[in-house]
């Protein structure tokens, strides 16, 4: 990185110069202009020059042609974004606005305070992982209001208003610091014809930030983007927070920006999460409210482990002193007998769970399909696309139906998700894998745009679609009556070959817990940072005729690792790698670890509630992660009662991830529909 004078006088790093590994100098330019041919609007302003931002920002005013000397003059010249200073009213002609230096933040005089280790493996020269989150809204937002917010709750928090360091003893440190609003927002217009192409462009928008707007070191590590778009008197707003991983886990951003939500239909209270009841504004009777709904969760999950009523309990507490001594010992017996076989049980999925980490880590890995990234899936061009909303209504009645059709407890959300996950990867090998006339590792130029069919190519009679042949087979071929077609022949194999397939995600699991409500109303001690761990588990990826049957299977792999130790004993092995033998070998952990599977998978809990923020509702958030080396990355969010997968995928393994997700939601319409057709459905769960 080359250094050059700011208008400050302080000497920073050229933008041009972005932190991509060597020879992607061609990547970057494209992904740069991709990014910004969708920005409109000119900064012609005289008064203000255009001042060298640093690495990545461009919110003070238009990028300058040096901040992209690295990409290119060219590329530079076609950026044109709004000067932050010119939407703020109150401000002079010619002159900043009263509050265009506001200086807010932590005092530089305070201590500071560790990174968290795996904070620390974050941020390294090979594995820089970001945050991406969008807000959309019905109304643009005005940075008055941007700067309201940001001042009164995010700058709260001292994590938010220091730098990422690293002290003389190489320890990485949180150091306090001032933090300037306007080096952290940026304006800018979106040009679109009708809504669903302004949300098109939004996600490219946002798929585009950790190329081509990296985070600068020099400051804290995160930044605001504040996106509108109007045509024909309709007006939309977003608002996009890219942060970067070492601040926190998705789950404890998220909760940090909640914390300045508030109902839409009522204002005066906070949002809730699911399973919890709404957090009302301090008052006399705010702690009690919150006492009972805490005692409300903890008796739920009692009720869920069996111990509601007595059951599980000594006989002594369910039958009063008259119980005879042999009738209680004989109950503590049971009780211990059950300890043991449990406890050994945990026992054994750990060791194993273990060995088979090891083992992934080593050598073990996915079989090469399209979907599998590589060491380059890292610094790739990102596609974020969402999916239509799905109701949990529909979700409840796919897990009453899996329990009245095969019995057992009831699956749970991320069970009926992750099969839906399954069932979207099933149809997408097939139909490649069909076009393409095997499995492998397509990424030449003449594979990456051929899409398959969307109806399953492992059925009979093989795809419909007329055009659709494989190589070396004609399209029709003469049989003889009762043989099967060529084409049914290879659909056969392919069936036989999607069971032996290997496809794997790392499902990143929340070591904190759920208490989000007592945690979001005190922002300043609110516990940010990264305690998340993975659980590794297997995608059953072949021909199932029931889709009930796919949800079943999924809860039973997922029963099995959640009966386990193995996530705590990898997030205790992640943080003595940083003590003992640093950041980087740990970084190159986790790379090497994200390289042996396939997916990414995340669940991130939203409010229950339809959100405003100052009486501009929320119509949708999408989180999304940019920078890690797996191919494909899906969320789950949830919010307001609905449900949305958001598919982040490097364009060379998954070039069109709209597909993809069309065939998740359609594997769970499949689910629904098997779910209202079982016998036993209970009335209240069809509709």
């Amino acid at each position: 990185m080359s250094l050059k004078p700011n208008h400050a006088g302080k000497d920073v790093e050229v933008a041009g110069e972005l932190n991509c590994i060597p020879g992607d100098e061609v990547q970057v330019e494209w992904a740069t202009l991709k990014m910004h041919r969708i920005r409109t609007g000119a900064c012609d302003d005289e008064d203000h020059p255009k001042a060298a931002p640093l690495e990545g920002e461009h919110s003070a005013g238009a990028v300058s042609e040096e901040a992209f000397s690295g990409v290119g003059q060219a590329v530079a010249q076609n950026l044109s974004v709004q000067p932050a200073s010119s939407q703020v009213n109150g401000g002079t002609e010619g002159g900043p606005p009263q509050h265009s230096r506001l200086m807010v933040g932590c005092s530089e005089s305070q201590p500071s305070s560790p990174v968290t280790p795996t904070g620390s493996a974050f941020n390294t020269s090979t594995h820089k992982v970001n945050i991406v989150c969008m807000l959309v809204m019905m109304q643009p937002m005005t940075k008055d209001s941007l700067c309201q917010f940001l001042g009164e709750k995010f700058l709260k928090h001292k994590r938010c208003c220091s730098l990422f360091v690293m002290n003389k003893d190489g320890v990485d440190v949180w150091v306090p610091t001032e933090v300037h609003l306007e080096d952290h927002i940026t304006e800018a217009t979106i040009a679109a014809e009708s809504e669903a192409q302004w949300e098109d462009r939004v996600e490219e928008y946002a798929s585009g930030l950790s190329v081509a707007a990296p985070l600068d070191s020099a400051r804290p590590l995160w930044h605001v983007h504040s996106l509108m778009w109007q045509h024909e008197g309709k007006s939309r707003g977003c608002v996009i927070f890219h942060a970067h991983h070492a601040l926190g886990d998705g789950f404890s951003l998220m909760s940090l920006l909640v914390a300045s939500l508030r109902r839409a239909d009522d204002p005066s209270a906070q949002v809730s999460f699911p399973g919890q009841k709404p957090v009302l504004p301090s008052s006399s009777g705010g702690q009690q409210q919150q006492m009972q709904a805490n005692s409300e969760v903890a008796t739920t999950a009692d009720t869920a482990l069996g111990h509601s009523q007595g059951e599980g309990k000594p006989s002594s507490e369910c039958d009063g002193p008259t119980s005879s001594i042999p009738r209680r010992w004989w109950s503590w017996l049971q009780l211990a007998i059950a300890r043991c076989f449990f406890f050994t049980v945990l026992l054994v999925n750990t060791l194993v769970d273990s060995l088979y980490s090891a083992l992934t880590l080593l050598a073990l890995g996915d079989s090469d399909t399209p979907l599998k990234g590589t060491r380059e899936s890292q610094w790739a061009y990102k596609l974020v696309r969402r999916s239509e909303e799905i109701s949990l209504d529909d979700i409840r009645v796919i897990r009453q139906g899996c329990r009245a059709r095969h019995g057992g407890p009831l699956p749970t959300v991320n069970d009926v998700l992750l099969a839906a996950v399954s069932a979207g990867t099933h149809r997408y090998l097939a139909a490649v894998s069909f076009g393409q006339g095997q499995i492998s590792d397509n990424r030449t130029d003449q594979n990456r745009g051929e899409e398959g069919p969307k109806e399953d190519c492992c059925k009979e009679n093989g795809p419909q679609e007329a055009g659709l042949g494989i190589k070396g087979v004609p399209s029709t071929t003469p049989v003889e009556a009762g043989q099967p077609t060529a084409k049914e022949a290879v659909a056969k194999r392919l069936c036989s070959r999607l069971k032996r397939i290997r496809v794997r995600a790392q499902v990143l699991m929340n070591l904190r817990g759920m208490q989000f409500g007592t945690r979001v109303s005190n922002v300043e001690t609110f516990r940010l940072g990264n305690h998340v761990s993975t659980m590794i588990i297997g995608l059953p990826v072949q021909k199932l005729d029931d889709p009930l049957e796919r949800v079943r299977a999924m809860k039973a792999i997922c029963d099995r690792g959640k009966a386990s130790w193995s996530p705590w004993i990898f997030h205790s092995l992640m943080l003595s790698i940083v003590k003992c033998l640093g950041k980087d070998v740990a970084a190159d952990t986790l790379v090497k670890l994200g390289l042996r599977m396939t997916f990414a998978i995340s669940n991130v809990t939203g409010p229950a509630q339809k959100a405003a923020w100052q009486g501009n509702v929320i119509s949708s958030i999408i989180p999304s992660t940019l920078g890690n080396v797996h191919g494909v990355t899906i969320h789950f969010i949830s919010y307001d009662g609905k449900i949305r997968f958001v598919v982040n995928a490097d364009e060379h393994c998954l070039p069109d991830p709209k597909l993809f997700v069309s065939y998740m939601t359609d594997s769970l319409k499949e689910m629904k529909a098997a779910a209202l057709s079982s016998s036993g459905m209970p009335a209240t769960c069809t509709r």
